[in-house]
C-alpha cells in the first residue's frame, strides 16, 4: 500500500517549526510540504480542492479536528482526511512519530451517520474588516453572509477624512471594497439585521438573525435621494454626532 504524502500546515499557533519538521521527515524518505495555513484563504485556493479529491494520497498535519472540524469535513467532502493534530506537540521528535504513525494506520472509512456540516461562513460586522474578510473568504470560493446591525455595510472607516500612514481619504479605500462586496455572487448582504442566537458547534452552527424593517422596497430603490427631498422629518444625525441635523429618511453617507 503507499503511504500518503505529509501536508504540514504553517499555523503560527504550532509550538513547532513547520520547515524543520519537514526537513526531518524528508530525511526519513517521507514526501512532506510545508503550506501556508490551511484555514486561510491562501491556503484553501491553494489546497482546498486537490485534498478533496486526493484525501488517500494526503496526511494533514495540522492544528487537528478539534481545532477546526468543520474545515477539514469540508475539505474532505464525502471521504475521510486524516489529520494529526500537531497542537498539542512540544517537540521535533513527538511531531515525527506521530506523523509516521499515522502514516501507517489503515484510513478509516467514511462515517455516513456524522453530523452535517456547513460550507458556509457568516462574518458578523460589516465594516473595513468585516467586507475585507468577507471579499477573501469569497474569493476562495465559500459562500458568506455577511451580517451587519446598521443600515449600510462600511462601519466607522466612511466617517474619517484621511487615514494613516498614507493620509489617503478613507473612502478611496472603503468604497471599492464596499462595490465589490455588494457585487460579489458569493456574498450575501444581510443589512440592518441583528444576530440573536447562535447553537450549535464547529461546522454546524445554527444562527438566528432578526432583519428590522426599513419601510424601503431596496428591490425598487435607485439612491436617487428624491425622497430625502421631501421628507418633512428633521433628527438629529448621527453620523455627525448630533452636531448637525438630517432628514429620517437618507443615505447613510454622502458618498
Amino acid at each position: 500500500m503507499t503511504r500518503p504524502n505529509v501536508l504540514i500546515c504553517a499555523c503560527p499557533d504550532l509550538a513547532i517549526d513547520g520547515q524543520k519538521l519537514a526537513d526531518r521527515l524528508a530525511r526519513l524518505g517521507v514526501n512532506a510540504i510545508l503550506t501556508p495555513p490551511v484555514c486561510t484563504p491562501a491556503g484553501l485556493q491553494e489546497w482546498g480542492p486537490r485534498l478533496g479529491e486526493e484525501t488517500q494520497d494526503w496526511l494533514v498535519a495540522a492544528c487537528g479536528p478539534a481545532q477546526h472540524q468543520g474545515l477539514f469535513s469540508r475539505l474532505a467532502g464525502d471521504n475521510t482526511l486524516p489529520v494529526v493534530d500537531l497542537l498539542h506537540q512540544d517537540d521535533l521528535e513527538s511531531a515525527v512519530a506521530a506523523i509516521l504513525m499515522a502514516r501507517e494506520e489503515k484510513p478509516a472509512a467514511p462515517s455516513p451517520g456524522g453530523l452535517p456540516f456547513s460550507q458556509d461562513v457568516l462574518v458578523v460586522g460589516g465594516g473595513v474588516g468585516g467586507c475585507q474578510a468577507a471579499l477573501d473568504l469569497a474569493n476562495a470560493g465559500i459562500k458568506v453572509y455577511l451580517v451587519e446591525s446598521s443600515l449600510s455595510i462600511g462601519g466607522v472607516m466612511a466617517q474619517l477624512d484621511k487615514t494613516f500612514p498614507t493620509l489617503d481619504c478613507s473612502i478611496c479605500i472603503l468604497g471599492p471594497k464596499l462595490v465589490e462586496a455588494a457585487a460579489h455572487p458569493l456574498i450575501e448582504l444581510l443589512t440592518y439585521t441583528e444576530v440573536t442566537g447562535i447553537s450549535g458547534q464547529a461546522g454546524n452552527f445554527a444562527v438566528d438573525v432578526t432583519v428590522k424593517p426599513r419601510y424601503v422596497d431596496m428591490s425598487r430603490c435607485v439612491g436617487c435621494g428624491s425622497c430625502a427631498e421631501v421628507c418633512p422629518v428633521i433628527v438629529p444625525s448621527r453620523w455627525n454626532l448630533g452636531l448637525k441635523s438630517r432628514k429620517c429618511i437618507r443615505i447613510i453617507f454622502a458618498q
